[in-house]
């Protein structure tokens, strides 16, 4: 159930700047974890479950497509759905909603489910005995799915970060289907050396149940109560992950499904996320792509960024190694050319951090410091 942040108000507080972190897969990549969409791929194409969706024509298209990707290590899931809905509009692919709905709902229930599993394969050692030993000690403290974190890395920085000044992030809004949750909870219990009352007290303080929202997680099958689909049916206990495309191509009714503006069990929840990054001060974008599925989301965001009208906002963004991909998405986003970016008066507004040269925390630190000011 969506609840209203207690800290929405300091997004429009005039007397202090508002600082947003934005997660996207990165993020986690960053932690060590194979959360990809290659990887997701590679193991549910695989899966007997599928079984019931052969006939699915967006199925048998995204299944080619994976198998054709020159790229080995990155597959855009998201805009490879969004190509099969041009397609099909322009009448050059085959669709059939019943097949096509079922077999959505069968893939957001298997990205959510999957990706989450692979946020529990740590590269760093195994977990099993680690989790025994601290159940152990106290088994209200730990939780089941305790698992060890990377730390030599600005993934775990920046939570520790956050632990330890919770004034520095007023909101953490995340992209993903993995427990961030979890990271927080096994890096307070570690920093209190699991003293329950400390843990408790740090946990209340830190306020994630208002503080964090997970925009891609959902409730919602996006399947008609009527159809009688099986274990894909609606269901109210089983989370999805929200997959789609975005809401810049105009579609008929019986292919609004696949838009991810339909799968939100509020739409408050999309409403706020949106006016949370359009009024931040400062935005800290981390392991996001922006791509053109999420462009309701920051549209808004780098028009206003590279205009007149937002002198004083600071968008930070963390990636690997490259930011050309990143800066031709928000050239796709602007409708301008990389180059108009580039030499615009208002590039000083955006930075980038790349984590693969975040060996010598130097940079890092001096990051921090900027938004500590």
């Amino acid at each position: 159930m969506h609840q209203t942040s207690t800290v929405a108000s300091t997004v429009n507080n005039q007397n202090r700047r508002t600082r947003i972190l934005i997660l996207g897969n990165g993020f986690d990549l960053d932690f060590g974890f194979q959360t990809t969409y290659h990887r997701f791929c590679d193991s549910f194409f695989k899966s007997k479950e599928l079984e019931v969706c052969t006939n699915s024509p967006l199925y048998n298209f995204l299944k080619k497509k994976y198998k054709e990707n020159p790229n080995k290590e990155w597959y855009d899931l998201e805009k490879e759905i969004r190509e099969y809905v041009t397609r099909v509009l322009n009448k050059e692919e085959e669709f059939l909603e019943v097949e096509d709905r079922q077999f959505m709902a069968v893939l957001r229930h298997n990205l959510w489910m999957t990706l989450k599993i692979f946020a529990h394969i740590t590269p760093v050692q195994q977990t099993e005995g680690y989790v025994i030993k601290n159940q152990s000690e106290d088994p209200t403290l730990i939780n089941p799915q305790q698992f060890v974190l990377y730390k030599n890395c600005f993934a775990y920085k920046i939570c520790k970060d956050f632990i330890d000044n919770p004034s520095t992030i007023d909101k953490i809004i995340s992209f993903n289907y993995t427990p961030l949750v979890n990271y927080i909870q096994n890096i307070v219990a570690e920093t209190v050396k699991y003293d329950i009352e400390a843990f408790n007290k740090k946990m209340k303080e830190l306020d994630l149940e208002n503080r964090f929202t997970p925009v891609h997680i959902s409730h919602s099958g996006c399947l008609s109560p009527n159809e009688n689909l099986g274990k894909y049916s609606i269901s109210d206990s089983s989370p999805l992950g929200i997959c789609g495309i975005d809401d810049n191509i105009k579609l008929p009714e019986n292919m609004k499904f696949f838009q991810k503006s339909e799968q939100f069990d509020e739409i408050s929840v999309r409403e706020d996320v949106i006016n949370y990054i359009n009024n931040a001060d400062d935005l800290i974008i981390f392991g996001h792509s922006l791509g053109l599925c999420d462009s309701d989301y920051f549209k808004d965001l780098f028009c206003k960024l590279f205009s007149e009208y937002s002198e004083n906002k600071r968008v930070t963004i963390v990636t690997y190694d490259n930011k050309k991909p990143i800066l031709k998405n928000i050239a796709t986003l602007t409708g301008k050319k990389e180059s108009e970016l580039l030499f615009s008066k208002h590039i000083h507004k955006l930075h980038f951090l790349y984590t693969k040269h975040l060996d010598n925390m130097l940079e890092y630190n001096d990051f921090l410091n900027s938004f500590n000011q």
